[in-house]
């Protein structure tokens, strides 16, 4: 995750890159929650995507977790 955060805040300013999102498991939610992830909007379509296949869409704020650490 530490490459991939480190690749998204390199082109940052170059691309349309402004999130990190995965499609979590269960069993992973607290590790991304350690990240700095959140969970997107719990909406019909991400319940029905829990219930059927066990996952939820988080997300991570690249700009706001640049301010955060002060990455220039």
């Amino acid at each position: 995750m530490q490459k991939i955060a480190m690749m998204a805040f390199d082109n940052l300013d170059y691309c349309g890159n402004r999130f990190l999102v995965v499609q979590a498991k269960e069993k992973a939610f607290d590790f991304y929650k350690k990240l700095g992830f959140e969970f997107s909007t719990e909406t019909r379509r991400e319940k029905n995507r829990f219930i059927t296949k066990g996952t939820r869409t988080m997300f991570m704020d690249l700009k706001l977790l640049r301010a955060l650490l002060d990455i220039q």
